[in-house]
């Protein structure tokens, strides 16, 4: 598959809102090896940096489509008022090659020359609860020498929340088949030898998948030390996710595998669920490229990402749910 092939026009089936669309893209390919080199090799685009001057103890990075849409505006004028914000801006609207873990690399490394001690990641659509203050003062109490990431407490909807690395239950097929668009996620997710998802332990989505490996993820709002993001010049995300996702999931096991090294803070921050990335049909489509990564690298690295007493053979030898 040459690289012209590679990129355009899939990435704009890809990065489409329309689910029909988004699961065409997946006809491209024939195995998981074909759809993760893709993933892989897909270009990204160079993004623009804003900056909102403040207290730079604490920077946030926060992607957006727009620095002057509503939700950017938000960040800077009440979430995140008084912090040193920098905005990682899409160079277009649509963008057939955004890719968020490489924007944060571009975010990380000017944060870094301003000589922080914490750099937080948010999506745009984070709401204010408690004041930045909160926030700073509870990281004041952590060695950034001794904490690589840091979890809110208590957990959110979206970030620091108790999640699971697990298979999906009967009764999402069920549930699933009462949609096209839905038939077609679990087509594809057994096509490309999806087998785990990402889903939380609590709530009623958890009713969807069994039991698994359980470990504290981000998600959508993310604490670093300056140190953990210097030591690795501001790629602390495996860039290959792209636009597939479970990048954050892929980092939170890293780091959740040494708990030592993770901190705590009480610390209150709200968000629109789906706000940046959505939560439709299309979106569900384009996780299972993400899905399909992360199994690769989880049979290929597993002790980079599970615990030393959890029996991880057991977990992956899980086969994907049968196609509808």
């Amino acid at each position: 598959m040459g690289e012209d092939a590679l990129s355009y026009p899939y990435s704009e089936e890809f990065t489409s809102q329309d689910p029909q669309v988004v699961a065409r893209f997946y006809d491209h390919f024939s195995t998981p090896a074909e759809l993760c080199d893709w993933l892989i090799h897909r270009p990204s685009s160079t993004p623009r940096l804003r900056e909102v001057p403040g207290a730079a103890d604490l920077i946030v990075v926060i992607p957006t489509a727009s620095y002057d849409g509503p939700m950017a505006r938000r960040c800077r004028d009440t979430t995140f008022k008084g912090q040193h914000l920098i905005f990682v801006e899409s160079p277009a609207s649509p963008d057939p090659f955004f890719n968020p873990e490489s924007y944060l690399r571009a975010g990380f490394r000017r944060a870094l020359e301003l000589g922080p001690s914490w750099i937080a990641v948010a999506g745009d659509d984070t709401l204010l609860v408690d004041s930045p203050r909160v926030l700073t003062e509870g990281l004041g109490r952590l060695d950034r020498d001794a904490v690589d990431t840091v979890f809110t407490r208590p957990p959110g909807y979206y970030h620091s929340l108790l999640s699971k690395l697990a298979p999906a239950r009967w009764l999402r097929r069920v549930a699933y088949s009462l949609s096209p668009t839905k038939r077609a996620v679990v087509r594809t997710e057994s096509k490309f030898g999806v087998s785990l998802h990402a889903a939380r332990v609590k709530g009623w989505e958890s009713h969807f998948f069994g039991s698994g490996y359980e470990h504290l993820s981000f998600a959508s709002f993310g604490i670093f030390s300056a140190t953990y993001v210097g030591a690795r010049n501001g790629a602390i995300f495996n860039e290959s996710f792209s636009l597939g996702e479970s990048g954050d999931v892929e980092l939170s096991l890293r780091l959740s595998r040494h708990p030592e090294r993770c901190g705590f803070v009480n610390y209150r921050i709200g968000e629109l669920r789906g706000g940046t990335l959505g939560r439709g049909d299309d979106r569900r489509l384009r996780q299972i490229a993400g899905l399909a990564l992360l199994d690769r690298l989880l049979r290929a690295r597993p002790r980079d990402y599970f615990r030393d007493d959890f029996d991880y053979r057991t977990l992956l030898a899980r086969r994907p749910v049968s196609r509808n």
